[in-house]
């Protein structure tokens, strides 16, 4: 479908999920896009603690486009999959298949660029990758966002 639209003719997409191959094979490569400033100050915040966009850049890689700073891609690298969350109108959360990065144009005209000086993902370990998951959804409860239904997910016997 992409491609019968031509949606790649002046970029390209990363598929996220299970690595095949590389030092990380086996793991899941997870993408984040953020489309609030709201979202973003939330990712941000945790134990009553906020840091900047900039200072979470630091840690792992982060993209924006200068045109529009309340917007953000952050990856990692992590031993489980992450559930996948869709839009929503409040925190602009999502939990993603794929993401058009840096060095890519964003449809407004501007280059995605990594801010920061990180050049490669964070590798989360289990504990930290369930605990960023908790995070997410916990974000998204105090907003009256769903991201995890405990019921029907796999991961509730780890996250709780």
């Amino acid at each position: 479908m992409w491609k019968k639209e031509d949606k790649f003719k002046e970029g390209f997409m990363i598929i996220l999920g299970k690595i095949w191959r590389g030092s990380n094979k086996g793991h899941y490569y997870i993408g984040i896009d953020i489309d609030k400033e709201f979202g973003i100050k939330e990712f941000c915040s945790r134990n009553g603690k906020t840091i900047t966009l900039q200072e979470f850049s630091n840690k792992t890689v982060v993209e924006q486009h200068r045109d529009d700073l309340t917007k953000a891609h952050i990856y990692f690298i992590s031993p489980i999959p992450f559930p996948l969350k869709n839009s929503d109108k409040i925190l602009g959360i999502e939990v993603k298949r794929y993401l058009v990065p840096a060095p890519n144009i964003h449809a407004n005209g501007f280059r995605y660029e990594v801010i920061g000086n990180k050049k490669e993902p964070v590798i989360l370990n289990q504990k930290q990758a369930l605990e960023l998951i908790r995070h997410i959804d916990s974000i998204c409860r105090k907003n009256g966002q769903k991201y995890l239904d405990l019921t029907k997910n796999k991961l509730s016997s780890h996250l709780f």
